[in-house]
């Protein structure tokens, strides 16, 4: 039984919503997936059929693969996505991508290059980013949902205009296998640590959407201490707000 009901507080600069953090790494994620794979990856045409001796052709059947698994695992990645949480398919995504990047500077042949690509880039690119965030947004936001996946959209603008011509400045300086190692590894480091700053819902945090007051009628909950004394606290997905009548 429950004998203490602390009200949880969150600290963010100048009060801020975490849900406009929510919006912040959506784009920060998205203009990297842009910068370096939907937009950047054009840098790396030229330099994969000269050296591997393939057509244009060949490198967009790789494409046309992996747009066609995008569309098929649409609906496996929405499932897994209630199921599992916005967090960890962001995470998931990431290490994919980013380990594709990184064994793609190792390519040595077509065949490889059409697992690496479609197996890693495409999966954790198509699967992993707006699978993850956009459903998060829109649990965080009522009123100003628009807004916040304006904000989130921003990333794709931010990725075609900034990252992708310093992908092309650094396959043109240091070869296309340099730049795809350090694209995969830069992924990696910023997409899981921004993956843990995904909440699945407001109420995970105490919370209501568009940073709403908690009516009276109702109590947020962060911790629970039972009448032992021991500290039972845990992430309470979307059982964060109790009705203060119910036992």
């Amino acid at each position: 039984m429950i004998k203490d009901r602390i009200k949880q507080k969150i600290l963010l600069p100048r009060n801020m919503f975490y849900g406009w953090w929510i919006a912040i790494v959506s784009a920060s994620v998205d203009s990297l997936k842009h910068g370096t794979f939907n937009k950047g990856f054009t840098s790396y045409i030229i330099p994969l059929r000269n050296e591997l001796g393939i057509s244009v052709a060949a490198i967009s059947f790789a494409e046309m693969l992996g747009r066609m698994e995008g569309g098929l695992q649409g609906p496996l990645m929405g499932w897994a996505t209630d199921r599992f949480g916005p967090r960890v398919i962001l995470m998931f995504g990431g290490i994919t991508s980013g380990t594709g990047f990184i064994l793609l500077s190792f390519t040595q042949n077509y065949l490889y290059f059409i697992c690496v690509f479609v197996g890693l880039l495409s999966l954790g690119f198509r699967a992993g980013y707006n699978n993850a965030t956009m459903p998060a947004i829109n649990q965080w936001f009522r009123r100003h949902r628009g807004l916040a996946m304006g904000l989130a959209g921003m990333g794709t603008a931010i990725g075609g205009t900034f990252i992708a011509p310093l992908m092309g400045f650094l396959v043109l300086s240091a070869g296309w296998r340099s730049a795809a190692f350090v694209s995969g590894v830069i992924i990696i480091a910023v997409v899981i640590p921004m993956s843990f700053l995904i909440r699945r819902d407001p109420e995970s945090m105490g919370l209501r959407p568009d940073g709403d007051p908690i009516p009276d009628g109702e109590i947020d909950i962060a911790e629970v201490v039972f009448r032992d004394g021991e500290d039972h606290s845990r992430d309470l997905h979307g059982a964060a707000i109790l009705h203060g009548d119910e036992p």
